[in-house]
């Protein structure tokens, strides 16, 4: 029996309501978020947000909740007292999940378990417990108190209380020219290079070019493996430091002496920085609205909540918040599950968001087009995030669908290479790109009359690795030969001809470099030389922060870097080779390359046996537009056989019966490999894949699935299979199924259908599931996920596998009025409809 004492004042329930949310909600998002001032940097908060942020955490949220309750409790004083608990419950929970999770033991269903077992004990604990009733009360003074040190105690408050603005400099330029500067993003200097060390002129003719007219310094090197962090130390020629025990802010108010404030009294400032914000406000061009800026800092924080308190094995499905400061949805990008009818809707106003796409070199578009001859000298700077992650350009600037990179543990890439030689190898053709947009520049400052007498300045602000067994993008002595080196072109005004410096430079150079070039003396301490300073001593060691797993400064020797360096790259070249070495080196990754060109029937012979194969993206190569701006380039699957010694020995992929690709198969059969653009042509494609047989003698055999590949069309109440020519009558409810979820995915231009279909009476799984867009039939294929209740009431395993998802290009949806799927079993068919 409970308590009366816990029917007590609706005010004081409402007061330990906001309580437990401050304890549940509010600290744990401060604690993260005080920890990363980048994420209100990037979103653009100033006080206005940032308190508008605070005051909904703390505040709204949770009175509007209880709120509600309390209204409740004006009608039924039952019903009130039952969402009164079930909320303290719900709120208990949430605060010791983040606890339970750090618990080794604890996963899973059994971690839930736990948590809702202490939950319930700390609710009944709560409803019985004057005392602890009390105890609520008084922490009550925690409402204000989280807040308070968020705002006032944190590296927040710099953002809310500046300690200095800008610090202009009146200073004499000797020489006004015009500068250009571009920053890319996750861009290794090692990764530009052939068997020479010299820059890969096939693969990237346009920095090759940009080479022969400017210095190339080839051992150029970063400061720090975080945006963040190396940014600020090349617009300030500083190595990074905490200010006073604090992290710094990548923001004015920690930077007011940086290139921006040292020249826009003299120059036109033309500035794109999406991470950092060291431009003056005077000058900054925001076009972010209140409500906008509002809108996407509280998406992009229930984001990171979602991540404190969710189970690693849900966490997992959650939008990735490591690699990027904002807009985490674009890298999971999907909208809920709907119904047929608003699926189709949504479709067609996701197509014209993808007609209006391209948004990762929207800036850099916008960069260029405001790039122009000025009265005064103009500085005109980007910070590009790219080629970074995510991985969805090829070289000819086509995009194929975004797929995240895989088996990433903890920032690391598994140890046996596979998804780190396909991770690169996506790296590299969005890199082919990158080198597009270095032709994109160049030709917009000829045209401006630009080129021949500005100041160019390309680089980037870190390096990438893609070593098996080590971290991606955190520096240590496994990784620095592909994290530090970046790459670094300066281009003098009016240089005709290139100079190649093997000089030990660092970013921290540039902006000494920019002032001795623009004749000016830094009116600050700076870490940096100029890199044409012939007097600056030469560096023994080359000094770099890691952000992200040892969080400090670290020292290495040179010699140590060159070894890691050549090891990088020869990595690389045996992976890929160069573009003179292996002209189609980017795209033979797999195993047996020589058997890419051979027509299937001709010099191959394929050999049954007895596996099936589930492709991911099958359905995108029945329309394919050669010259659209998306291509479906990436190919994933599954390998499903009996003997997984069978598949040991990679697959080969054939595309209209010639094979263009090899790739190597995991122990679960899962497979991934890139079509090059010449392997596919306009309209529908055939693709088969087969399993490589390695013979004792060493000869290669194809062996051919026993699947077939059904076509089916609607013939009134019936389907006919145009393959075998046989009819299938459609017998409504005769299979047991329904679609579950109908899914828009943005960002990613797909959309997808998601169900399941078993015959539970004869306990029997369907041998087809087949998808008709009006009457046009675009998949046919077994059912392959899991489902754990299919066979309930018959405890038959199984039937587990009686769930499918069918991934299609958006761009098939185009004027479609309806989605209808049939599962087959024995020559009949149902039709599944919508539901759970």
């Amino acid at each position: 029996m409970i308590s009366s004492a816990s029917h007590g004042d609706k005010s004081i329930n409402a007061l330990h309501i906001l309580t437990l949310w401050s304890f549940a909600v509010a600290q744990p998002l401060y604690d993260l978020l005080a920890q990363y001032p980048t994420f209100f940097i990037a979103h653009d908060a100033g006080v206005r947000e940032i308190l508008g942020f605070t005051l909904l955490c703390s505040i709204v949220l949770p009175t509007i909740l209880a709120l509600l309750i309390v209204c409740v409790g004006f009608l039924n004083q039952v019903i009130y007292r039952g969402l009164h608990y079930f909320l303290i419950l719900i709120l208990i929970i949430l605060i010791i999940l983040p606890a339970l999770k750090e618990v080794p033991q604890l996963s899973g269903t059994t971690l839930i378990t736990v948590a809702l077992f202490l939950g319930s004990f700390g609710m009944f604990g709560y409803a019985r417990s004057q005392t602890l009733r009390e105890i609520s009360t008084i922490c009550s003074i925690a409402i204000f108190i989280f807040p308070s040190l968020f705002l006032f105690y944190s590296p927040i408050s710099s953002l809310i209380y500046p300690r200095t603005e800008a610090i202009h400099q009146d200073i004499t330029i000797e020489d006004p020219i015009s500068i250009v500067m571009v920053v890319f993003d996750e861009f290794s200097g090692t990764h530009l290079l052939d068997e020479n060390e010299n820059i890969d002129a096939v693969r990237y003719p346009n920095f090759s070019a940009l080479a022969e007219d400017s210095h190339w310094f080839p051992n150029a090197t970063m400061v720090a493996d975080a945006t963040h962090k190396s940014v600020p130390s090349i617009l300030t020629g500083t190595y990074y430091r905490d200010d006073e025990g604090r992290g710094k802010i990548p923001a004015l108010v920690d930077y007011p002496l940086n290139m921006f404030t040292l020249y826009d009294r003299a120059y036109t400032l033309n500035v794109r920085e999406p991470i950092t914000k060291l431009l003056p406000k005077q000058i900054r061009s925001n076009k972010t609205g209140w409500f906008q800026k509002n809108v996407s800092i509280i998406r992009d924080a229930s984001i990171v909540y979602s991540h404190i308190v969710s189970p690693d094995y849900l966490a997992k499905n959650l939008p990735d918040v490591t690699q990027n400061w904002r807009d985490f949805l674009a890298d999971k990008p999907s909208t809920e599950k709907v119904d047929v009818k608003t699926f189709l809707k949504e479709a067609g106003k996701a197509r014209e968001k993808d007609k209006k796409m391209g948004f990762r070199i929207n800036p850099f578009t916008e960069f260029l087009a405001s790039i122009h001859h000025t009265e005064k000298p103009s500085l005109n700077f980007i910070h590009l995030v790219f080629p970074h992650t995510p991985y969805e350009y090829l070289p000819s600037g086509q995009r194929y669908h975004r797929i995240d990179l895989t088996k990433l543990k903890n920032g690391a890439w598994d140890t046996d290479g596979r998804h780190a030689k396909i991770g690169f190898q996506r790296h590299l053709l969005q890199l082919g790109y990158t080198d597009t947009l270095i032709g994109d520049l160049v030709e917009k400052l000829r045209i401006e009359g630009l080129y021949d007498k500005s100041l160019i300045i390309i680089t980037a602000d870190h390096g990438v690795s893609f070593r098996p067994g080590h971290p991606h993008r955190s520096v240590d002595e496994h990784t620095m030969g592909g994290m530090m080196p970046v790459p670094l072109f300066i281009k003098l005004p009016h240089q005709k001809k290139g100079v190649i410096n093997k000089r030990r430079v660092s970013t921290i150079d540039i902006l000494p470099t920019i002032a001795e070039v623009t004749g000016i003396t830094l009116p600050w301490q700076i870490d940096g030389y100029s890199v044409f300073d012939s007097d600056a001593p030469e560096r023994s060691k080359v000094l770099v922060n890691n952000n992200w797993s040892q969080k400090k400064n670290l020292s290495f020797e040179y010699s140590d870097l060159e070894s890691s360096k050549v090891q990088s790259l020869q990595r690389m070249l045996s992976w890929f080779g160069s573009g003179a070495s292996r002209v189609n080196g980017l795209w033979e990754i797999g195993p047996k390359r020589k058997l890419i060109g051979q027509r299937v029937g001709q010099t191959l012979s394929p050999q049954p046996f007895p596996f099936h194969v589930k492709l991911d993206q099958e359905v995108f190569f029945q329309a394919v537009d050669n010259e659209a701006d998306s291509y479906p380039a990436f190919l994933s699957g599954k390998i499903i056989a009996s003997d997984h010694a069978a598949i040991s020995d990679g697959v080969a992929v054939a595309v209209n019966q010639q094979i263009e690709a090899t790739a190597e198969v995991s122990d679960s059969g899962d497979f991934a490999t890139m079509l090059p653009k010449s392997a596919l042509k306009g309209g529908k494609n055939s693709i088969e894949v087969f399993l490589l047989s390695i013979e004792e003698s060493g000869d290669i055999q194809l062996l051919q699935s026993n699947q077939k590949k059904n076509v089916y069309r609607l013939d009134g109440e019936q389907l006919f299979n145009v393959t075998s020519e046989e009819s299938v009558l459609i017998q409504p409810q005769l299979i047991s199924g329904h679609m579950t979820g109908f899914q828009i995915n943005e960002r990613n231009e797909t959309a997808s259908a998601e169900g399941w279909a078993v015959d539970v009476t004869r306990e029997k799984l369907v041998d087809e599931v087949i998808i008709f867009l009006d009457e046009k039939s675009v998949y046919a294929g077994k059912p392959t996920i899991d489902r754990a209740d299919s066979g309930k009431g018959k405890h038959n395993n199984r039937l587990s596998q009686s769930s499918f998802s069918i991934t299609l290009p958006q761009e098939m949806l185009d004027d479609v009025k309806a989605v209808r799927v049939f599962a087959t079993l024995n020559g009949v068919a149902s039709e599944l409809t919508y539901g759970e």
